[in-house]
């Protein structure tokens, strides 16, 4: 599988949890920091001859997707949102905030999203 052609390079792909939505955060966040590198390595699956067919034809799906230019473009964005979000929630579950410092927070989530 791709997962495992990516352990050589020391790239893992994380995957999401149906309980935490933070993990968003953490794959968008991985794909963001790695993505010419997965890109490489799903090309370079297609081309395995090593590998099943059916695995060649999931990272041949998987490359042409990250090829265009509307994947590139909503993994930043999102990447960003997450990023933001998961940084006020951890802000915001720290046992000494301060009331005036979660409306801050809130407020400035706000004004982000707008």
């Amino acid at each position: 599988m791709l997962t495992d052609a990516l352990h050589p390079h020391g790239l893992v792909v994380i995957s999401l949890s149906d309980t935490r939505w933070s993990a968003r955060a953490d794959a968008t966040r991985s794909a963001f920091a790695h993505y010419r590198e997965i890109l490489k390595v799903a090309t370079d699956t297609c081309a395995d001859i090593k590998q099943s067919p059916d695995t060649r034809l999931w990272a041949d799906g998987l490359a042409k997707q990250m090829e265009r230019l509307e994947t590139a473009l909503m993994t930043v964005v999102w990447h960003t949102i997450l990023e933001l979000f998961n940084a006020t929630s951890l802000s915001l579950q720290k046992v000494d905030i301060d009331l005036i410092s979660a409306v801050k927070l809130y407020n400035s989530l706000v004004t982000f999203l707008l």
